[in-house]
């Protein structure tokens, strides 16, 4: 049995003088993928879709409330567990409730 894999490797590198020169091509293959640009072999920027730039800002904006969130809740967890601080004790009679009482 011959099993025959084929291996597509897509180059979405560009040289900083072929973008220069071929800037158009450059957007346009942007608005179907993310393009990497690269100075002396080394990545160095992005090209993105105006709307992968959206998707991606909501991302990190959800993702850092979503962080925050997180953040408190292991924090809050810890306090309960650890149980380091000692927090007084509510008193919630202090306050009279109201009257139900009929004459």
């Amino acid at each position: 049995m011959v099993i025959i894999l084929f291996f597509m490797v897509i180059n979405y590198d560009w040289k900083v003088a072929d973008a220069k020169a071929r800037f158009t091509d450059l957007i346009r293959k942007s608005e179907k993928e993310p393009q990497i640009i690269t100075r002396h072999g080394t990545r160095v920027s992005v090209v993105l879709s105006y709307d992968s730039y959206i998707a991606l800002k909501k991302y990190e904006t959800e993702g850092q409330s979503l962080a925050r969130i997180d953040h408190f809740l292991h924090l809050s967890t810890e306090f309960r567990t650890e149980g380091g601080y000692d927090l007084p004790e509510q008193n919630r009679r202090s306050r009279p409730g109201p009257d139900f009482s009929v004459e």
